[in-house]
């Protein structure tokens, strides 16, 4: 038996959910998790002075703010519980409470504290929630809620950045009836430029110590960037529906690759909101993302996406609310006009260019290198090449090897 303070997980604002005390067991059974409820004032005060007396587990409930992890004594955990740093994450995720009342927005810790994130978002979720994220048969949504927490659960593991939208079941602790889970590892992103351009750019560190401080990331803006892209996913999934089921082959890929435009081009316009579109920050991650090929997805690369946000829809940005922010990113993917078909002939060119690159692929990329029934594009190929020689170029002051195409 593993029990968790939900005041823990929480942002502070959340703590209160309950204006009487909740008491909440939960026993971890290998493929999924069973929670029991009581509302008796009575049983919480018996498990309290079991507690007291017996050490045993303390049960989860609704309280008071606490702002430290009392089992977390790497030094690795200690630096993600900078009081600063959380806050300054809640607050961004509160904004977006406050404008999208239908969504309750909440980052998960990760790392040592993978466990008690996964036992209160089963409390936040209750029995029978669903996932929205991917369009699928009603049959199917018991084993699809099990591989959406699996994946939370290797998200948190990882320190890597995803959303996960979800609709609550019965006796869930969270008051509204979608929850968004963020997960993120904030002391990655946002602890110093370095550390933000090492988090876009996978390259030797030797490499990353020659890039020079007017191409590097501001940590704390970069951070603000990924929740704003985050939080875009939730929506994405909320108001444009979930990723469509289809019998094509690459729909996945196809859609990975639409849902991250439309993120990217979300989180910019909030910057450029916030700080206009003068911001240094603005170019150089732009210039980083014409490097995805090098961090080995293809479905990241949304540099032209964010180019052609700046030279020409900028103005639009102008006065926007961030819902009105939202509608228009989404209109602006509608009349892209990249469709599934050229998006293909893409993607089979960046896993070439990629090869060229000598990048190692990974099992999602390894099955596309000898694509049947499809012509590779050799000059799209060396456009994509040399978009990514350019930046790097600008970027290190040196060039980036590839393998001659034949």
């Amino acid at each position: 038996m593993r029990t968790v303070k939900l005041s823990k997980i929480l942002p502070a604002s959340r703590t209160n959910i309950e204006a009487n005390y909740w008491s909440i067991t939960v026993d971890y059974r290998g493929k999924g998790f069973y929670s029991s409820y009581t509302q008796y004032m009575s049983i919480l005060k018996f498990l309290i002075f079991l507690l007291v007396c017996f050490f045993c587990a303390l049960p989860v409930y609704a309280s008071e703010p606490d702002t430290t992890w009392n089992d977390c004594n790497t030094s690795e955990c200690q630096t993600a519980q900078d009081p600063q740093l959380r806050a300054f994450i809640n607050k961004r995720l509160n904004f977006y409470n406050s404008v999208f009342p239908d969504i309750f927005f909440i980052h998960l810790p990760n790392h040592d504290q993978w466990i008690d994130s996964i036992l209160a978002l089963e409390m936040l979720l209750g029995y029978q929630a669903t996932s929205l994220d991917f369009e699928h048969p009603t049959k199917l949504s018991e084993d699809l809620l099990y591989v959406t927490v699996a994946r939370i659960q290797k998200m948190l593991l990882y320190g890597h950045s995803a959303a996960f939208l979800f609709r609550v079941g019965v006796q869930a602790v969270a008051k509204r009836e979608n929850v968004c889970v963020i997960t993120m590892n904030p002391d990655a992103i946002a602890s110093s430029s370095r550390a933000a351009s090492d988090y876009m750019l996978a390259v030797p560190l030797d490499t990353l110590d020659t890039l020079p401080v007017k191409y590097q990331l501001d940590g704390m803006q970069l951070l603000e960037f990924i929740i704003d892209h985050e939080v875009s996913h939730c929506l994405d999934s909320y108001y444009n529906g979930p990723v469509p089921m289809s019998a094509k082959d690459f729909w996945g890929h196809f859609m990975h690759y639409k849902r991250e435009m439309l993120a990217d081009t979300f989180a910019l316009a909030r910057h450029v909101s916030q700080y206009g579109n003068n911001s240094q920050f603005i170019q150089n991650f732009i210039n980083m993302r014409r490097l995805c090929l090098i961090t080995g997805d293809p479905g990241t690369c949304s540099a032209n996406t964010l180019s052609d946000l700046i030279d020409n829809n900028i103005s639009k940005l102008s006065n926007k609310s961030v819902a009105e922010l939202f509608k228009l990113v989404t209109e602006l993917r509608l009349t892209d006009n990249f469709e599934y078909d050229q998006f293909v002939n893409y993607l089979f060119a960046s896993i070439k260019a990629m090869q060229l690159l000598k990048v190692e692929l990974d099992e999602s990329c390894i099955g596309l290198t000898k694509p049947e029934g499809y012509t590779l594009n050799k000059q799209l190929i060396l456009n994509i090449l040399d978009e990514s020689k350019k930046s790097y170029r600008l970027l290190f002051s040196t060039e980036l090897e590839a393998q001659p195409y034949e």
